[in-house]
């Protein structure tokens, strides 16, 4: 049986071999820290996402609070309306920077039933 592969290395290959050893730990370390990233940034996510609903809720409780209040005067009501457009443009404002640079989802592909 032969060997396609010699059995001793010389100094030179065996650096070579080193190099890449090097390298490949080198790409690994930088795949651990990508993913690292990529957890960090699904935890801040998923944050935000509970923040902006508790946000809704208390936008939400405020306007049903001062929509009850008694004595209301269609010049306070206009101010009151004004407010809560003013939150309601920038949420869609918050919504359409975040778009920014995102390429559209494809619309999904239709296949027809198989007869």
């Amino acid at each position: 049986m032969s060997w396609l592969f010699p059995t001793r290395l010389d100094q030179a290959e065996r650096d070579v071999i080193n190099s890449q050893i090097r390298r490949l730990h080198a790409i690994e370390h930088k795949v651990d820290q990508l993913m690292a990233m990529l957890s960090d940034v699904i935890a801040a996510m998923a944050q935000e996402k509970t923040d902006i609903a508790s946000l809704t809720v208390f936008v939400q409780g405020l306007q049903d609070k001062i929509n009850a209040l008694p004595g209301i005067t269609p010049e306070m009501q206009a101010q009151i309306d004004t407010i809560f457009q003013s939150v309601d443009d920038n949420d869609k404002a918050i919504v359409a920077a975040m778009k920014i640079g995102v390429p559209p989802s494809p619309a999904p592909t239709v296949v027809p039933p198989v007869v």
